[in-house]
């Protein structure tokens, strides 16, 4: 398999200049220092409120236990900000929050839950020097669970001025990931994404973001036939100008004429013409 970094650079010429300066832009603003749990949310209001905030914050990974509750996403509401996202989802099945805590605490999150306990601390005195922090929320009506609960290395709260106990979920979330967010831009912790899991969520954005995107990853990563002399890992004739190379291996009529390419490439050999099909029918790599 070709290397992802390499997948990336191949995959910027199928978008615009615009998509891919703001790609390193954002890029550099996402964190995977906080993340976001969210046991068994079922309102498709608060399930896509999160998920924008989340995008709107720079918090990248956002796991879902759906234990009893399938998660849904409103589209109108979220403007599809979990097509940004690495969502980490445990459908179906009992144990989805020990099986996601553990899973956490392997990669050296603390498991801090958000509610009302002899333990907790106030949001803006969390300590982040401490260690990566997994927000963990619960369904609409109960709350976390009791096993949630137990699960939790700290709790935290939001401060709360007026009758009410309690706050919308998804307002909870956002408040949560903004003082946090907001400490950590400001701190001398490394909060920013590492180099793989940078690249990794660059490919899945390059997803999202081509329509043929499998198509031209499987001629990108098919090894060139024998004798065409084409560059091991690049799509024979995904470039044009590879295209082009491979039309002067063989005398014939222009492609121009053939309705390929430019003046003066010769029509290439079957087997290049059977892989390079696709391109009869644009321009140029960013109209597929």
């Amino acid at each position: 398999m070709v290397e992802t970094n390499k997948r990336i650079e191949y995959l910027r010429d199928f978008v615009t200049d615009e998509r891919n300066a703001l790609f390193d832009r954002l890029i550099e603003e996402r964190t995977g220092y906080i993340a976001v749990v969210l046991e068994e949310l079922y309102q498709p209001r608060n399930c896509s409120a999160i998920l924008r905030s989340c995008d709107c914050l720079g918090v990248q990974h956002v796991h879902i236990i759906e234990d009893e509750h399938r998660f849904k996403d409103d589209a109108e509401i979220s403007m599809k900000a979990g097509e940004w996202l690495t969502l980490h989802r445990y459908p179906s099945s009992t144990g989805g929050i020990t099986r996601a805590a553990k899973v956490l605490k392997e990669q050296g999150y603390r498991v801090v839950a958000a509610t009302p306990h002899a333990r907790e601390v106030m949001i803006d005195d969390l300590d982040l020097d401490r260690g990566k922090v997994a927000f963990l929320l619960g369904t609409e009506l109960t709350g976390l669970s009791r096993e949630a609960i137990a699960l939790a290395d700290e709790h935290v709260k939001v401060p709360i001025y007026g009758f009410m106990e309690s706050y919308n979920v998804s307002v909870c979330a956002a408040l949560l990931m903004y003082s946090a967010v907001q400490r950590l831009r400001r701190s001398g912790i490394a909060w920013r994404l590492g180099e793989r899991e940078r690249q990794e969520v660059l490919l899945a954005w390059y997803k999202h973001s081509i329509k043929a995107f499998d198509q031209i990853m499987k001629r990108f990563e098919e090894p060139p036939p024998p004798g065409t002399g084409l560059s091991p890992g690049l799509s024979l004739g995904s470039r044009l100008d590879d295209l082009e190379k491979a039309c002067r291996l063989q005398g014939g009529p222009t492609a121009e004429a053939a309705g390929h390419v430019g003046p003066g490439c010769e029509v290439p050999p079957p087997e290049i013409r059977l892989l390079t099909r696709p391109l009869n029918q644009v321009s140029s790599p960013r109209d597929l």
